[in-house]
C-alpha cells in the first residue's frame, strides 16, 4: 500500500506538473493571440487609412482630369481664335496694301492733272 501511495503521489505530482506546463502554454498562446490581435487591429487601421487616402487621391485625380479637359478645350478655342485673328490680320494687311496702291495711283493721277493745269495756266498767262 505504501508503494501504491508513493506511486499515486508521484503520478499526481506529474499530473500537476503537466497541468502547470499546459496552463503555461495556454497562457503563452493567449499572449500570442493578444499580440496578433493588436497587430491585426493596427494593420486594419492602416488599411482603412490607406483606403481613405486612395479615395481622396482618386477624387483629386478625377478633379484634375476634369480641369485638364476644360483647359484642353480652352486651348483649342484659343488656338482657333488665334488662327482667325491671324487670318483677319492677313486680310486687313492685304486690304491696306491695296488701299495704299489705290491712293498712290490716285495721287499720281491728281499730280499729273495738276501738272497739266499748271501747264495750261502758264500758257494762258
Amino acid at each position: 500500500i505504501a508503494s501504491l501511495e508513493q506511486e499515486s503521489t508521484r503520478i499526481a505530482a506529474e499530473k500537476d506538473d503537466a497541468l502547470d506546463e499546459a496552463m503555461a502554454r495556454v497562457s503563452s498562446l493567449q499572449d500570442q493571440v493578444a499580440t496578433l490581435q493588436g497587430a491585426y487591429e493596427t494593420k486594419d487601421a492602416e488599411l482603412q487609412e490607406t483606403q481613405s487616402t486612395i479615395a481622396k487621391l482618386n477624387e483629386d485625380l478625377s478633379s484634375s482630369s476634369a480641369r485638364t479637359t476644360v483647359l484642353e478645350e480652352e486651348l483649342v478655342s484659343a488656338q482657333s481664335a488665334s488662327a482667325q485673328a491671324a487670318s483677319l490680320s492677313d486680310e486687313a494687311l492685304a486690304d491696306a496694301r491695296t488701299r495704299i496702291e489705290t491712293l498712290a495711283d490716285e495721287k499720281t493721277a491728281i499730280s499729273n492733272h495738276a501738272d497739266g493745269l499748271l501747264v495750261k495756266v502758264e500758257s494762258l498767262e
